[in-house]
C-alpha cells in the first residue's frame, strides 16, 4: 500500500473524475450543529473545492489545511441548515496552514481561517468548545461521535447537498486503525473513526475540514476535524482519518488567543 492510500476530503465542483458523499446520512433537520461552516475556496488557475469547518470563536473557523492551502479567496457560508440560504456569507483571504502539513499523508492537516468581522452568535450559529487541556491524553476511543457536511449526495452527481447531513461514528484506537493504513499515515496526532451501526454510514469528499464532535452531558465538543479517507473509497468500510485536536493546543492559542479549559 503506497502514500495514495488515503485521499483528501475537498470537493472539486468541476472534477470530472468520481465524486463521494455523506454516505446514508440524516438531515439536520433541527440546527443541531449550528458551527457548521461551508468553506469554498477559489484558485486562480484552479477549479474551486468544497470543504466544512467549524466556529471556534467569534472571529476564527478551524478546517483542514487542504481546504485552504494556496486558496485566493475563501468564501464562509454559516448559520444555516440550507446552503442555498446562509445567515451569513463572508470572504476571507486571510488563513494560517499548519507549518508542518505534510500533503503526502496528510500529517498536520490543519489550518484557521480569520474572519474579518466577528460573528454575532445566536441559536443557529455559535461557537464549538475545543477539548479541555485535562482532556490532552484522552484517545477518545469508543466515543459515539458525529459528523456533519454538505457533501455530494450521489456518486453520480457532481451537486452538493443543500441540506446539511450528520453520522455518527464510533472512535477506534489507533492501532486498529493501522491496520488498513501504513503506519506512517497514522500517528498520534491522528484520530480514526468508523460507522456506527454500519461500515457504510460514514463522510466524504466535500465534508472534509468538517469537525468530529462528541456530546458531553448535554455540550458539544471539536474533537477531530475531517482529513482523509481509504484509496478504495467512503464505501469500502475502512476507516475514515482526522485531525486530532488536542495535539495542536498551542497552535491554536498562538494563531487565535484560545484560551482552552484546565
Amino acid at each position: 500500500m503506497n502514500e495514495s492510500s488515503i485521499i483528501s476530503l475537498t470537493a472539486n465542483l468541476y472534477d470530472a473524475g468520481p465524486t463521494f458523499r455523506i454516505i446514508n446520512g440524516h438531515i439536520d433537520t433541527k440546527n443541531q450543529f449550528p458551527w457548521q461552516a461551508h468553506v469554498q475556496a477559489s484558485y486562480t488557475n484552479s477549479p474551486i473545492n468544497n470543504c466544512g469547518g467549524s466556529i471556534i470563536t467569534t472571529t476564527y473557523i478551524l478546517t483542514a489545511a487542504d481546504c485552504v492551502l494556496n486558496a485566493k479567496t475563501l468564501k464562509i457560508n454559516l448559520g444555516s441548515t440550507y446552503l442555498s440560504t446562509p445567515a451569513k456569507t463572508l470572504y476571507s483571504n486571510s488563513f494560517f496552514v499548519h507549518h508542518s502539513y505534510n500533503s503526502n499523508y496528510f500529517q498536520n492537516n490543519i489550518a484557521l481561517i480569520r474572519l474579518p468581522e466577528a460573528l454575532q452568535f445566536t441559536s443557529t450559529l455559535m461557537a464549538i468548545r475545543l477539548p479541555s487541556r485535562s482532556q490532552v491524553n484522552e484517545t477518545f476511543t469508543n466515543h459515539e461521535a458525529y459528523c456533519t457536511g454538505f457533501g455530494v449526495t450521489s456518486a453520480n452527481d457532481q451537486t452538493l447537498s443543500n441540506r446539511l447531513r450528520w453520522v455518527k461514528v464510533k472512535v477506534i484506537s489507533n492501532v486498529e486503525c493501522r491496520k488498513s493504513y501504513r503506519p506512517e499515515m497514522i500517528q498520534a496526532e491522528t484520530i480514526c473513526a468508523v460507522g456506527w451501526s454500519s461500515p457504510w454510514q460514514v463522510p466524504c469528499s466535500g465534508d472534509g475540514g468538517g469537525a468530529l464532535a462528541i456530546n458531553e452531558f448535554g455540550t458539544w465538543t471539536q474533537i477531530g476535524i475531517f482529513s482523509f479517507f481509504h484509496e478504495t473509497g467512503c464505501e469500502s468500510g475502512y476507516p475514515s482519518g482526522f485531525v486530532r485536536i488536542t495535539s495542536y493546543f498551542e497552535w491554536i492559542t498562538q494563531i487565535t488567543g484560545y484560551l482552552f479549559r484546565p
